[in-house]
């Protein structure tokens, strides 16, 4: 396997994060609202359905307080009110 080195601005890998942070929160509510409707069965984290809901709820709220970290204020503004 052959081994590279990139050097990225720091607005770059911010932006990196946040898409992928964006990416993963918008997978995470999918699998939310599946699990909500019972098209999910076994569970995300934990096979009890209530409890895995809370669970996800909590990976959700943890992923928006980074997204906030690592955004402008306006961008995380407008992005929590348009998801």
């Amino acid at each position: 396997m052959n081994k590279f080195t990139v050097e990225l601005e720091w607005d770059a890998v911010d932006s990196i994060v946040v898409q992928t942070l964006k990416n993963q929160y918008n997978g995470l509510k999918k699998d939310l609202d599946r699990r909500l409707n019972d098209e999910e069965t076994s569970g995300i984290f934990l096979s009890d359905k209530v409890e895995d809901v809370a669970c996800i709820w909590r990976h959700l709220d943890s992923i928006k307080i980074v997204l906030s970290y690592n955004m402008n204020h306006t961008d995380f503004k407008d992005w929590e009110n348009n998801k």
